[in-house]
């Protein structure tokens, strides 16, 4: 009678250590290219050719992710990442001209860094983080957006566009804001 309980018990437990879990987004940004359609695979691979060229220490991969639940399209990312630093980017058809979006995110801890005195003494406490691994965090964050930033001018001075950045939508009346009452 007392498997009843005690096997649930240690079933949690063990889920809760060793599931995986979903990364915390901290917000993205995306930039729309008025009458011109760009390939997600066309923009992934001029991303990871321009990190190989760098010779970066990230590790960049496509990503197949469900858009809204198990039943909704799956959409393509490109998932670069490095420690516990990454971003997904996309890029896809909307309209007359398509988008390319980004966004950063932190991955959760591995299981036994979710262990409170175990990752103290490891040093991977997320709450104690070292001024090197945060200047590391800043210049793959930096260096990324850049890489992005670039190919995204490159393609758009190729074919003779301006992307528009989402800031710039706003007042041109092609979106609307919400007046708050």
């Amino acid at each position: 009678m007392a498997y009843v309980i005690i096997i649930p018990i240690i079933a949690l437990a063990v889920w809760f250590l060793f599931a995986a879990r979903a990364t915390q987004d901290y917000g993205g940004n995306c930039v729309y290219l008025d009458n011109h359609q760009i390939s997600a695979q066309e923009l992934f691979q001029r991303i990871r050719s321009e990190i190989e060229d760098r010779k970066l220490p990230v590790k960049a991969e496509i990503k197949s992710m469900y858009e809204n639940g198990i039943m909704s399209a799956k959409r393509e990312y490109l998932r670069i990442s490095y420690r516990d630093n990454g971003y997904d980017i996309t890029s896809g058809f909307f309209g007359n001209g398509s988008y390319v979006a980004w966004h950063f995110f932190l991955k959760d801890p591995t299981p036994f860094n979710r262990i409170p005195v175990l990752n103290s003494l490891r040093g991977k406490d997320a709450n104690m983080q070292s001024f090197a691994r945060a200047d590391s965090a800043a210049s793959f964050q930096t260096i990324i957006k850049s890489i992005l930033q670039a190919e995204i001018d490159a393609f758009a001075e190729t074919k003779g566009i301006r992307p528009i950045a989402a800031e710039e939508l706003a007042g041109t009346g092609r979106t609307k804001k919400k007046q708050l009452a």
